[in-house]
This record gives structure tokens, sequence and C-alpha cells, in this order.
């Protein structure tokens, strides 16, 4: 690698006049917008201040790092490594420049010494050949090419795109240069020519992708996938780069961006569920580029290969998935599912995506939709939908934390596959069963509890109101106007379209409210106001306002919302007509949100190995066997706390003073002193050991050791059975309580 200091036109203007620079396909877009081109702006203005008071000796500024390759290709091109975002921006500058001078009245004067315009563009811009222009001095890749074409032959139209944008925002300050400061087109670039950069040119076998990790470079934070793209694609021969990334890498991030939402991109958030679903744990997003890199090394070291297609290599093989997953990925995080796939599915999506987002929900929606489709199961996708928006709307309306989500998710598709190998059920009953009878936390929420919940939820100030309140309005039904439509107009601010939620029992009490409420009015309203059976909507919440209930009653009975039919013979409205509506929409709930209806299914068990670094609930499980550091040990009794007696004692065996270091550590679990512990359990060398509360605190317990002593996750396997066969009668007795 050759590292010089050169002035950034020396780095644009190339090797010779005929050298251009092009910018890979791995790069991001050009992505600096306004608030880049001040600062470079400021950085100029104060370079020509130093200029102006002494043009023999003026200031340098450090204009940051350029990596490019040294040896052209046959064409004559060097590929830009790091740097691209400043190097276009100083064109766009540039041509702003010429422009500003050319449609000035004082062009000579601005000139000074640089009498050549056209040697200027030629230099950094593009060569000219019979008039036309031929070669761009610097390229942009190809999702950019077009934009910055047209910007530089002045074909840009009004629409939004860095390159017009950052052009024009120089072009509106070249008056600060040129007319108020007297500045010259021959003083800009000498300015320029005191920008430096540390420009580094690579050689054959040099490692651009630790070149590139390495540079803390000005400019733009690279996000997670960013980096992902220059890794997963540098290192390729440019032949193989370019096909990857046009059949497959293009498709992912167009996959992974939300076009309604002004093309904002969630290739991290993809990456992360992506790499989750693979490594079967959760990945934290500082780490994401870290894990993924790791992740996709391990893969080509094994041979790994997901070759669809004779012939196709394992790197091939590779992108595919990745890009069949991101199609996945777009269909339920973007709501995009494809032609041929049941309209239902498509109207449970619609209600699904507007409940929540997806994002956590993907990690098991990508394995389930690609299991589904290669075994024409789709049918199977509305229902397995309607499931999860039953399981999500009775957790949220319940309280359940969300926390514990990405661990159900991670474990449903082995699970659903394991139930599906030992019973006769299909892929939905399967994923039903494993709701119903996992973990207790995780479980589908009763009838009984979720009907306890309806009745003290405080709808108004949930999140949960628009969905909840078009539901209730609409159903499920397909005739009438669609879940969608309503749930747009509640909130839309036009005139005569739009639905607004209506206090019944107005929030603020006026005289004639409390009395109809009698002596307990403050009670009834401080408990009531904003609850299910005191809301309901309407298309003309001015007109009700805090009105009596004498004159909201007349325009609710009259309401062509079946959500109103409650109030048509109604005389009047408190604390007892409140509940009775309650119990009426809290009925109507149970069927819009109904707990799965399983017909008998098989018990069953099974033998797992579990590598501790795995997330996995251990209840209902018995340990057979564990393996630590390649050395297998038997647990004959099948007790956890059998495990944990020898675990702890194979570890001296690994660590010298493995036990007392531990005793330090964990000084209530581990002891010399039995006394000091509760039923103790004797270990080698003197040492006791306490029990822990559940096989989940085993492993845990095991986990914190390991973790101490520095020995990895992967070296402890845990051989356990399953069984399935446990009696779920109380499965929801506990969960008010948790």
């Amino acid at each position: 690698m050759r590292i010089d200091c050169h002035s950034v036109l020396q780095a644009l203007s190339g090797v010779d006049e005929y050298a251009q620079l092009v910018v890979p396909v791995y790069q991001r877009s050009y992505s600096w917008g306004p608030s880049q081109c001040a600062e470079l702006w400021d950085d100029l203005k104060r370079v020509q201040v130093s200029y102006l008071k002494n043009p023999y000796g003026y200031i340098a500024h450090f204009f940051g790092s350029v990596v490019i390759t040294h040896v052209p290709t046959p064409r004559g091109e060097h590929y830009v490594i790091d740097g691209q975002q400043r190097l276009l921006t100083v064109t766009l500058l540039i041509k702003a420049a010429i422009d500003y001078v050319s449609s000035s009245r004082r062009e000579q004067k601005i000139l000074g010494t640089e009498k050549n315009i056209d040697s200027l563009r030629e230099d950094f811009l593009y060569k000219v050949l019979d008039g036309e222009p031929c070669r761009l001095r610097m390229r942009p890749n190809r999702n950019d090419l077009q934009c910055y074409l047209d910007v530089l032959l002045n074909k840009a139209k009004e629409q939004q795109n860095h390159f017009l944008e950052n052009y024009q925002w120089f072009y509106q300050h070249m008056g600060e240069l040129f007319e108020v400061d007297g500045f010259s087109l021959a003083g800009l670039k000498s300015c320029l020519t005191h920008f430096q950069v540390a420009q580094m040119r690579l050689e054959n076998g040099d490692d651009a992708q630790r070149i590139f990790e390495s540079i803390n470079a000005t400019g733009l934070h690279l996000t997670a996938s960013d980096k992902v793209r220059n890794f997963v694609l540098m290192d390729l021969e440019p032949a193989m780069q370019k096909a990857m990334w046009e059949q497959y890498w293009r498709s992912i991030e167009m996959d992974t961006t939300e076009i309604d939402r002004a093309g904002i991109s969630s290739m991290d958030a993809f990456l992360r569920m992506f790499l989750i679903m693979k490594l079967k744990r959760k990945v934290n997003k500082g780490s994401l580029y870290d894990e993924f890199k790791a992740w996709w090394n391990k893969q080509i070291d094994f041979g790994y290969h997901n070759a669809q297609k004779p012939g196709d290599s394992g790197v091939k093989g590779q992108f595919r998935e990745l890009a069949d997953y991101a199609e996945i990925y777009g269909y339920f995080v973007h709501n995009r599912l494809p032609q041929g796939v049941p309209p239902e599915a498509k109207r449970v999506l619609d209600r699904l995506i507007r409940l929540k987002d997806l994002q956590v929900e993907s990690i098991f929606l990508m394995p389930a939709y690609a299991y589904l489709r290669a075994h024409n199961q789709l049918d199977q996708l509305a229902p397995l939908l309607e499931t999860m928006e039953s399981y999500t709307l009775r957790a949220m309306v319940a309280g359940q934390s969300s926390n514990v989500l990405t661990a159900l998710y991670i474990n449903l598709p082995r699970s659903i596959a394991k139930c599906m190998e030992e019973t006769q059920a299909s892929y939905l009953q399967a994923y039903q069963h494993q709701l119903i009878g996992g973990a207790q936390r995780l479980r589908f929420v009763s009838d009984e509890y979720f009907e306890k919940a309806l009745h003290d939820l405080n709808l108004y100030n949930s999140k949960l109101r628009k969905y909840f309140l078009s539901m209730l309005l609409n159903g499920k039904k397909l005739e009438g106007e669609s879940f969608a439509s309503i749930y747009d107009r509640m909130g839309s601010q036009q005139a005569g379209e739009a639905y607004t939620i209506e206090h019944v029992m107005p929030q603020k009490l006026n005289n004639l409210w409390k009395q109809d409420l009698g002596p307990n009015w403050n009670r009834v309203h401080e408990q009531l106001v904003n609850c299910l059976g005191n809301l309901t909507l309407t298309a003309y919440n001015r007109e009700l306002s805090n009105a009596p209930f004498s004159e909201k009653q007349k325009l609710l009975a009259n309401s062509p919302l079946p959500i109103n039919a409650f109030f048509k013979n109604l005389s009047r409205w408190g604390e007892e007509e409140i509940n009775q509506r309650i119990s009426e929409l809290v009925q109507q709930a149970m069927r819009l949100w109904p707990y799965p209806q399983l017909g008998p299914m098989t018990p069953y068990s099974y033998d797992e190995d579990v590598t501790a670094s795995e997330l996995k609930d251990f209840t209902e499980t018995v340990i057979k066997a564990f393996t630590l550091c390649g050395q297998r040990t038997e647990c004959p009794e099948g007790a956890w706390v059998q495990f944990m007696t020898e675990f702890l004692s194979r570890l001296p065996a690994l660590r010298t003073n493995a036990l007392q270091l531990l005793a330090d550590y964990k000084a209530t679990r581990i002891s010399r002193i039995p006394g000091k512990l509760r039923a103790p359990k004797e270990l080698p060398g003197g040492f006791w050991c306490g029990p822990q509360q559940s096989a989940n605190d085993h492993v845990k317990f095991a986990k914190d050791c390991l973790r101490f002593l520095d020995i990895p996750l992967d070296e402890l396997i845990l051989h356990i059975h399953v069984d399935k066969n446990n009696n779920q009668s109380d499965s929801n007795n506990s969960q008010e309580e948790e």
C-alpha cells in the first residue's frame, strides 16, 4: 500500500488524463446532504480568508482519506474503496462554480487567471469528444449514475436526489465567493489545492476490506448494512461482483426498503432478524456487523452452499438464500404479499401490520412462509396470521412483556418441526399447540384473563385504540367498509370523511352530567370514562361534545355504524349501562380474537442436543448427559441437580482453582462451609454447592460459571429429553399472578 499526501484535485485528476475513478457496486449510494455541504463550505471559506490575507503562504485543510486501487483495469479504471462521498461532492462544487461563472455578467473578472472553463471541466468532470461528453472523470455506482449524469449535463429534473440538492446548494452560495468577497475561479481552484487528502493506493494483495474497516474518516456514519455490503462483495472478482450485485444484492435492498415511507430502509433490521433466525440466539445491534461477518465466513469455511440451481457456488448459494429471505421479509414487514397468496391472508396481514411492527415476528414468519411455500400449503397462511393476530392482541391487552418474544420466535420453527414429526399435526396445528402449551410467560392469554383485562383496559389512552375500534366497527367481514379504510379515516383531517372517537360520558363533566350519574359521579367518571364501554365511533364529534345523554342518544341511535346499535333503546347512561356495554363488546372481542380450539393431539416427547449458547426453555425436560469441552458425562438419574454437581466437578480439570474462584465469585452458591448453603451437595476438594430453583436456573448458573472462567458457551452441550406429555390444565391459572 502506498500512502501519499495529495490535494483533492490531484486525487480527482488521477494518474493520467485518461484515468477514471469508479465507485464499485458494493459501495453505498451517494448520501451526503446539505449539512455536509455546509461543513465543506465553512472549511473552504476558512481557507479562502487565509488565501486573501496571504496568497503565497495560506493554510491547508485536511479533507480526510481516500483509498484507491493503484493498478488500473484494462479500461483504465481505478476503484474508489473509500472517499467517494467527498470526491463526488467536490465535483458538484466545481460544477456549480463553472455554471455560476458561465452565467455571470462579470465572467472575465471572475475567471481570474483561469481563462479556459472547458479545461477545468475536462480535468475534473468529463472529457468531451466532438462536442459530446465521452468519459466521466469520476463514475458513481449504478444506482447513482443517471442522477449524477443529469446534473453534470444540466438535464436534471426537479426530483429529490442528493446530487441535484447539493449542486443547487452550492450554486446558491457561489455569490458569497465571487460577488461579495471578490473571489475568482482561479482563486477557488487554488484553495481546493489546499484541501489535502491522505491518498492510499492499494497494490494487488492488499486487504481492501480490512483497510476500509480501519479508516475513521469524517462524513456520514456507515450503517451495519453498508459494511456488510462491502464485506460480501469487495473480495469477489469484478465480473462476479457485478453479477452478485445485479442478481441478488440490488433486490435485497429493494425488498427491505419501505416505499411508502420516503424510501426508508430497514436493511439493518432485516440482517439482524435473519442472523437471529440462523444463529438461534439474540444478536445486539451494536455487534451486528461483526456477528454477520463471523457467520458468513463460517459458512465459507465449512463449504456451505444453498445451491438451488446446478452449478451454484457456495457464495452464490449464500447470496441466493439471503435474497430469498429478504423477499419474504418484505412480504410481511412492508405488507407486500405476492400474487398467488390467498386474498384472505392479505386482509389479515393488513390488520396485523397496523397492530404492531412485525420485525421480531419476522424471525418466525420467514422460515414459516418458506416451509408453507415449499410444501404447497399457503392455504394455511391466513389462519396462521389470524392466530398470530389473536395471540398478539391478547398479549398486548394483558400487558405481557414484549421482551420475551425473541426467544419465542427463535425456537418456534424447531418446536413446530418436532411436533409435526411426532404427531399427525399440520403446520398450523403445531404452531397453535406451541403457543398454547409453551413456556408459561409466553402462552396464549386465556379467555378468562383476556376478559378481565378488557374490563380493566384504559382503551382511550392505549396505542391499541384505533386498531381495536376499527375491528369492532367492521370486524373481519368482507362486506361494507374495509378495515384499512376505517383505520385510515380515524384521524383524517378531511371534513366529512373522518371517524372520531367519542366519549359517551364526556371527559369533562358539567353539572347536568354529575346529576345524572348520581352521588358517586366522581368514582364512576374516574374508573369508566376511558374504558371500552364508554367509547364509540362517530362522524360528528364536535356536535356531541359534552352534550347531555338525551341529545347524544338521538344522534347515536340514528347512526348507521353497527358499533352504535347498543344506544337505540337507552334512556340514561351510567355505571350499569357502561358495564353492560363492556360485557357486550367483550363477547364480540372474544369472537374477533379467539383462543385456538385444537382437536385431540397425540402427546409426544423427543431427545435433543442444545449448546449453552442457544436460547431454550428447559421446563418439562430431563438431563440425560452433557458434553463439556469434548468430554461426555452421563446423568443417569435425569435430575438437573445431578447435572450441576457433575458439571462443577468437571471444571477443576479445565481451570486451576476453578472452584475456589467460583466460591469467591458466587459465595451464596459455592462454599467450603456447607452450613452456609441450603441442602448442600458435595463437590471435589472440600467444596459444596447449593441447589437451584429450576432447570432453567441450573443452566443459567452453568452459563454464568463458563463466562466467569472464560470458557466459550458452545463448549457445553446439553443432551436432554423433552417431555410434552405434561398436564396443561393449569396453563392459565397463574397468569394474573405473573
